[in-house]
């Protein structure tokens, strides 16, 4: 062994850090813009590409969810239901429409429709541009029967488990 124990010492050392994070992959359409990275996200659907750790949302949005599945032992309502398809599995997902705001302020809105297994659904996209590129900020979704908005369930929910309400 040529550098003997402390040489693994430090090689472990200096891995460490970079190894206990996971790394976030940023999307090879980081810097095209909002539409480029809305397109980017669906079109993983279609060649069953998933996403890790919840790349596809922003730091604080991640922050959220990793709460919400702390404070519920890891058994969330999160961890059952892509958001972004609101489905738990998908068949032949492709965007139908997309309309994206202008840019203010590094963020923007894209209202997107798209068809999943056949039935057409449709959310808002709240996109924040952080200093990985583009990421979606919170979901907005139109029907009654679900919050409408990600961002303000998971503060929600969050608020109640911690309270010890259920």
């Amino acid at each position: 062994m040529r550098f003997g124990i402390p040489g693994l010492i430090a090689a472990l050392a200096f891995t460490a850090p970079a190894m206990s994070k996971p790394r976030e992959t940023p999307p090879p359409v980081a810097a095209a813009g909002p539409e480029a990275f809305v397109r980017w996200v669906y079109g993983r659907y279609a060649t069953n590409d998933t996403f890790d750790n919840h790349t596809q949302y922003s730091p604080g949005l991640r922050a959220l969810f990793a709460r919400n599945t702390r404070l519920a032992d890891g058994v969330t309502e999160n961890n059952e239901i892509d958001e972004l398809c609101q489905c738990q599995d998908w068949d032949h997902l492709h965007i139908t429409s997309l309309d994206v705001s202008p840019v203010v302020a590094r963020r923007t809105e894209a209202k997107v429709g798209f068809v999943n297994g056949g039935t057409h659904e449709a959310l808002t996209l709240k996109l924040l541009l952080t200093p990985a590129g583009w990421r979606v900020d919170d979901v907005i979704h139109p029907k009654p029967d679900r919050s409408p908005s990600l961002r303000a369930r998971l503060v929600d929910e969050n608020r109640r488990m911690a309270s010890g309400k259920p």
